[in-house]
């Protein structure tokens, strides 16, 4: 910027940027425009570009793709897996790399590679501080967290509950109550803005273990669970990685009813079910289909 003339050329571009997404949505609002967001650079202020539409879903989506790189070493170069790791890094989901850490951190234990453990480790404590101050710095303690209100709104309903709806879960449409001490925005704006129903209901809950529980109830639940295990010693090691890193991210997204991104987990999921089915885990002659796709 001390260059007049690059000044001039940045500007052009950014113009040329701003003029081109004006024309582009997504669902239905419009992009932040390029100087937006060089403004906020310039100005050290937290700037973090997205793909859908929030950080927790561009973690899970990218988090998809370094679970096949990692699950399935021949598919991959150390440049690609890099290169996703710091995408990984870029979109500042906290849950997305405790989940992909915990897979890595466990092929890493299989293999005994503790060096590359250690350094991984030591590496995300100045990562984990950075991210917490650039999206939750303003926050003063853990029950400010939307996420941690949601648990402490389901723990209460869980004492209140009978035994027949803990067991069988709440009847659909039937609020769990009218008023709620920790999530009663979302019951305000949600509930009663958009969608026209009073009091707080299952899909208030921003988690997927907790909308399942309260739908379905501890059968449900336990069914759920035991389902998954089925499938995962009939398919190997990578499905049941990719079970790990989809129970963690479970725990503060709608991992199977937001489309953004259970689309790609069904696709990907019945991939590397397949692919152990077939005795195909570490893919050492074989190519995955969804990688090499172009």
């Amino acid at each position: 910027y001390g260059n007049k003339a690059a000044k001039t050329d940045i500007t052009s571009a950014i113009k040329k940027l701003d003029d081109y997404r004006s024309n582009l949505t997504f669902n239905g609002q419009p992009f932040g425009t390029a100087s937006e967001v060089v403004e906020a650079v310039m100005n050290l202020n937290h700037a973090r570009a997205t793909a859908a539409e929030e950080a927790n879903y561009d973690g899970f989506v990218v988090g998809l793709a370094l679970l096949l790189a990692t699950t399935h070493p021949k598919t991959a170069s150390k440049l690609q897996l890099t290169i996703l790791w710091i995408a990984t890094f870029l979109t500042l989901s906290r849950t997305g790399l405790i989940a992909i850490s915990a897979v890595t951190g466990i092929v890493l234990l299989r293999e005994k590679r503790y060096g590359y453990l250690l350094a991984g480790a030591t590496l995300l404590i100045p990562y984990a501080i950075f991210t917490y101050v650039a999206r939750a710095g303003s926050i003063d303690s853990a029950e400010q967290f939307d996420r941690v209100r949601m648990w402490q709104s389901f723990l209460l309903s869980a004492r209140t509950a009978d035994l027949f709806t803990l067991l069988f879960g709440y009847m659909p449409g039937v609020p769990i109550r009218y008023t709620d001490p920790y999530i009663q925005w979302f019951i305000d704006n949600q509930s009663v803005i958009q969608q026209g129903v009073r009091g707080l209901h299952p899909f208030n809950f921003h988690s997927h273990h907790l909308r399942f529980l309260l739908t379905w109830g501890l059968i449900g639940g336990t069914s759920l669970i035991l389902g998954a295990i089925y499938l995962s010693l009939r398919s190997g090691h990578a499905f049941m990685l990719f079970i790990i890193y989809c129970a963690i991210q479970g725990a503060s997204m709608g991992v199977t009813y937001l489309t953004t991104v259970s689309v790609p987990a069904i696709l990907i999921g019945a991939h590397i079910w397949m692919q152990g089915r077939q005795g195909g885990n570490t893919h050492d002659e074989k190519q995955s289909h969804i990688i090499s796709t172009h």
